[in-house]
C-alpha cells in the first residue's frame, strides 16, 4: 500500500491561500502516494486523529497560519502528527500580500520550523524565515534549528540540505516548486520508513530523477 499524506491546509480564509494546497494535492495525487486532507471544522476531530495515525507525513503551508481558528488547530494537528511519529512537512508558500511580514507575523511563520522534517523555502521566504539571504546559510539555519531535510528551490535549480549534507542540483529551466515537492513527498511516504532511516543517497537520488521532470 502506498504511503499516506495528510495536507493541513483545509480551513483557510482566500483562495490565494487554498491555491497552493491545490497545486501540492494535485501533485501528490500524480505521485505513488496517497492524500487526504483535515476536516474543515475548527478542532481537530475524531476522523482528523485517525488520518494523523495513520499518514506517513502530515503537510501544510503558511495558509493556516494566517488567523484563527484555523492556526490553533493546525498546531494541534502538528502536536498530535509528532507524538505518533508522523512526519512533519512545512511548505510556506507566503503570499506576500496578505502578510504584512512584522514581528508578530515572522513569529507566526517560524514557529511551525521548531516541529518539521522537512522544509521547502522559495528564494524570496530566505531572510524572512532564517535571517540569511544565501541559500546554503539559510538551509544551515534550519538544520540548526533541527530540520533533517531541506529544499531551497531557485531560479537554476535546487539546493538540497539532509542532515549535514548539502548538495546542489542545476536545472535546465525554473523548477515547479508544487510539481517538485508534491513528487518528492510521494516518493518519502512510498518508502514507509522513518526519514532518520532514509538515506543520502536516496534522497539525492530521488531529487535528481524529480528534477528531470519538473524543471523545465
Amino acid at each position: 500500500m502506498s504511503g499516506l499524506i495528510v495536507l493541513g491546509d483545509t480551513n483557510i480564509g482566500s483562495t490565494s491561500d487554498l491555491y497552493p494546497a491545490m497545486r501540492i494535492f494535485a501533485a501528490i495525487q500524480k505521485s505513488r502516494a496517497k492524500c487526504d486532507v483535515l476536516s474543515k471544522v475548527n478542532t481537530l476531530n475524531e476522523n482528523d486523529r485517525n488520518l494523523l495515525k495513520r499518514a506517513r507525513i502530515f503537510h501544510f503551508g503558511s495558509g493556516s497560519l494566517k488567523s484563527e481558528p484555523s492556526r490553533s488547530k493546525l498546531y494541534e494537528a502538528i502536536d498530535f502528527a509528532a507524538e505518533h511519529n508522523t512526519i512533519i512537512s512545512y511548505a510556506p508558500q507566503i503570499d506576500l500580500s496578505q502578510w504584512r511580514m512584522r514581528s508578530g507575523e515572522l513569529r507566526v511563520l517560524r514557529s511551525p520550523i521548531a516541529t518539521a522534517d522537512i522544509v521547502q523555502l522559495l528564494p524570496e521566504e530566505l531572510l524572512f524565515l532564517t535571517g540569511q539571504s544565501e541559500p546554503e546559510a539559510a538551509a544551515e539555519v534550519l538544520a540548526d534549528q533541527g530540520v533533517r531535510l531541506i529544499f531551497v528551490m531557485l531560479n537554476d535549480g535546487v539546493l538540497v540540505q539532509f542532515g549535514r549534507e548539502q548538495r546542489m542540483f542545476p536545472s535546465n529551466g525554473i523548477c515547479d516548486s508544487d510539481v517538485f515537492f508534491g513528487e518528492m513527498l510521494g516518493r518519502i511516504a512510498d518508502a514507509k520508513r522513518p526519514l532518520r532511516q532514509m538515506s543520502t543517497d536516496d534522497i539525492m537520488k530521488w531529487t535528481e530523477s524529480v528534477i528531470a521532470f519538473s524543471c523545465k
